[in-house]
């Protein structure tokens, strides 16, 4: 019956020349126009299949989840809904689509993808020093040799990963002192500043430290690229453009329709409500506001709020190499960037610009997209561009915790590889 489904194709339109890069190697400027399928996001179709309803409750059943909203994404149409359990204990309200929390580090992805289209218009930008774009000295003391760019940020090789109380402490201020920059975390002078932040054995571009710093210091580098709060860019440049109705960050005020599921972490099986993932606001003045000095406040690494509902737009424009509803919102070599791997961290996951390429989720299956993993809450997005298919789905507690691959849990690969198995190879 999958085979039957329509496909919208709208009639595909000539681009114009643009600059092109690559992460090694250099790439002529000059390409010829291009004429890309521009497909529409076509209204939901909810699938009916009670098997793999059954088989992913009995995965969530496992794992005692809280609540789970997933949509599925096959050939450019929401192909399959489903949702489970409650978002809110308390009252019992059932989990959709629609419900909006804490995405965790799938933030990074949206980052990246403002940090790419603030480039556009200058792509040497993304090998630059890091020091000359925010002006402020940004070098590991073991290896003063060498340079630290925008690429090494995006992919965590930059080999400065603070993880001590005063980095900790560093963050809790830039909440309540506004005018708190973020020269005192980097500059070697800085009263945050610590030289156990950087890497001592590994210089830049060899190692991979995981750290949300990273892209705070992308969000200011797109701020001084643009000169516009991180926040406003967000909406401007892809909330709005994307039609996302419920996607905010904390220091932007949430639509008025927007709905919220709370998360919950375990506490000796009894589930607690996480402490920073419902909403709530925090104001900037505009009058001494300076872009690019301390974009901390806005936690461009993990604060984005979101549904799956509105991931799945971002989905589906990634598949769509970087067009929807017939807008462009990037072109298409910064969709490459996202989906090359420019790092190997382990035989089953490397690092693009701003993404996990995973080959562990579905063995085999190249997925691309991010992880979310924040006080119980478990956020996911992935496609493959080959089978063209997508898997969003966002999990706002969870009782059993296992792991596989390191960081990444086992219910993701179950929900993955069931979803593959009973749906996506059935829809061929």
């Amino acid at each position: 019956m999958y085979r039957n489904l329509n496909w919208i194709i709208i009639v595909s339109f000539t681009l114009g020349l643009f600059t092109a890069f690559y992460i090694r190697v250099s790439i002529p400027a000059q390409k010829p126009p291009q004429k890309p399928i521009v497909i529409k996001q076509a209204p939901n179709i909810e699938i009916k299949k009670p098997e793999l309803d059954q088989a992913i409750n009995s995965i969530l059943n496992k794992y005692g989840v809280t609540g789970c909203s997933l949509i599925v994404i096959k050939n450019r149409n929401n192909f399959y809904h489903y949702n489970y359990g409650v978002a809110n204990l308390n009252t019992k309200e059932k989990m959709t689509s629609n419900h909006a929390i804490r995405i965790a580090s799938i933030s990074k992805l949206i980052t990246a993808i403002l940090f790419l289209d603030s480039i556009e218009n200058n792509t040497n930008i993304i090998n630059t020093p890091v020091s000359k774009l925010i002006n402020i000295p940004f070098e590991n003391p073991y290896f003063k040799d060498k340079i630290i760019t925008p690429k090494e940020l995006l992919t965590h090789t930059s080999s400065f990963a603070p993880n001590s109380y005063l980095a900790d402490y560093f963050l809790k201020n830039s909440y309540r002192n506004k005018s708190l920059e973020l020269s005192s975390l980097i500059s070697s002078t800085g009263n945050y500043y610590q030289s156990s932040y950087w890497n001592s054995v590994y210089p830049p571009g060899q190692i991979f430290n995981y750290s949300g710093f990273n892209f705070i210091l992308v969000a200011a580098i797109i701020e001084k690229i643009t000169n516009q709060r991180f926040n406003l860019l967000s909406h401007t440049k892809l909330i709005n453009e994307l039609e996302m109705k419920n996607t905010h960050l904390s220091t932007s005020l949430p639509f008025n329709e927007t709905k919220y599921a709370i998360g919950y972490e375990f506490i000796e099986d009894i589930p607690t409500r996480s402490i920073n993932d419902n909403n709530f606001y925090l104001s900037i003045p505009n009058t001494n506001y300076v872009p690019g000095l301390n974009p901390t406040i806005h936690a461009p690494q993990s604060g984005f709020r979101s549904n799956a509902e509105d991931l799945s737009k971002v989905m589906l424009m990634l598949l769509n190499k970087g067009t929807y509803n017939n807008k462009r919102i990037l072109n298409e070599k910064s969709i490459e960037l996202i989906e090359t791997p420019t790092f190997n961290v382990t035989q089953t996951m490397q690092r693009g610009i701003g993404s996990e390429i995973n080959l562990g989720f579905i063995p085999g299956v190249k997925m691309v997209g991010h992880t979310g993993n924040a006080y119980g809450i478990i956020t996911h997005l992935f496609y493959n561009r080959e089978e063209d298919f997508g898997i969003v789905f966002i999990i706002n507690g969870h009782q059993k915790k296992a792991y596989f691959g390191g960081d990444h849990f086992l219910i993701e690969k179950e929900i993955d590889s069931t979803i593959y198995e009973q749906l996506i190879k059935k829809a061929l």
